[in-house]
């Protein structure tokens, strides 16, 4: 009596198993390759509407599916029906581990890259060249891994070679804690953004323009065009200012009045002093009183804001206080001190005798 055909045996599988087995490795296949390619499409429009990063992360490991890693699982599916030898079965086992490791790192290079564009597209392109070298970094670590666990998985012992590593990577760090430890600074300034190219800080007594921030240094012009380099770990534990995130500036201006003024004239001088800087656009009037009286004169404190950081706009509009303030005070008869007494008093504080003139 004729045994079936799909009865029949060839290398420890019914014919019908190893036709099945092929059956659900095709359908596997396809079922996988329809699934991205509806997914990829459908998440792309989602994406586009969106501005969450999950989408956006999901649709980029889809993309960056290969084929070849498609074939392999659904290969393993079907495989998985069959009965192989204990061999052939470690084989593919170890085949299909190696597969997925290549796809994890693609995975993760995908997503490393995504995070980098998304980082320099929300915080700009100011700090490129840290986050680029922060995204070499980790891509090479994770290569390694995946390298490690790929000899791990063909049976190579990585105990001695783990241990090489580590002991080649503490004495690699202990002769270059520096640069590491600028790199980090400069990872710390393009996330925590303290500052950013193109502001105005000040550092201690430096002061300037932020130029460039890079790996090690960050590169400042002064206002007399000379170039300021500072390391970055060093920067941030100075105390920086930064100058062009001020929403308004305070602009505090201080006269010495003749001390012989008449007091109807100064009862009028606070009232004049308003008008000049209210009369000015976009000024606001905060006070101008007498600070005290010092043995040249009469401090006349004036204080007015300007809702602007700009440096170019305060000159201006300073420039325009004084000249309505010298005005007023020509049109009251309110004289300054004595140039003489000035002298006197500041060469006092330096430590140098000086005889005022008579008055």
């Amino acid at each position: 009596m004729s045994v079936p055909l799909l009865d029949r045996f060839v290398g420890g599988n019914s014919v019908g198993t190893w036709l099945l087995g092929v059956a659900v490795a095709l359908g596997a296949w396809v079922a996988f390759r329809t699934a991205r390619q509806v997914l990829v499409h459908r998440l792309a429009a989602l994406a586009v509407r969106t501005e969450t990063v999950a989408d956006d992360a999901v649709v980029e490991l889809l993309r960056r599916t290969r084929e070849w890693f498609v074939a392999a699982m659904a290969f393993g599916a079907g495989a998985a029906i069959v009965r192989l030898p204990p061999r052939a079965d470690s084989w593919l086992h170890r085949s299909l581990v190696l597969v997925a490791l290549v796809q994890g790192g693609l995975w993760a290079n995908a997503l490393v890259r995504l995070w980098l564009e998304r980082t320099v597209a929300t915080r700009g392109a100011s700090g490129r060249t840290a986050l680029e070298a922060v995204g070499l970094a980790g891509r090479l670590g994770l290569w390694t891994v995946l390298l490690l666990l790929a000899l791990d998985n063909v049976g190579v012992n990585i105990t001695a070679l783990v241990t090489g590593l580590g002991i080649t990577g503490i004495a690699v760090a202990l002769a270059v804690q520096n640069v590491l430890g600028d790199a980090l600074a400069s990872l710390s300034i393009v996330l925590d953004k303290p500052f950013e190219v193109g502001d105005a800080i000040a550092v201690d007594q430096f002061e300037g323009v932020v130029e460039h921030i890079g790996l090690k240094t960050t590169r400042v012009r002064a206002a007399d065009g000379e170039q300021l380099v500072f390391a970055n770990a060093e920067l941030l534990k100075a105390r920086i200012r930064n100058l062009q995130r001020r929403t308004e500036r305070r602009v505090v201006l201080l006269h010495t009045l003749d001390p012989s003024v008449e007091p109807a004239a100064l009862d009028a001088l606070g009232a004049r002093v308003r008008g000049v800087i209210e009369g000015i656009e976009g000024l606001r009037f905060d006070r101008a009183a007498l600070r005290g009286a010092t043995p040249e004169g009469l401090e006349l404190e004036t204080v007015y804001w300007l809702p602007s950081a700009d440096f170019a706009r305060h000159v201006v509009a300073r420039d325009a206080v004084l000249r309505g303030m010298h005005a007023a005070l020509r049109d009251l008869g309110v004289g300054y001190a004595s140039a003489d007494v000035t002298a006197a008093r500041r060469f006092a504080a330096r430590g140098v005798g000086v005889t005022a003139g008579a008055r």
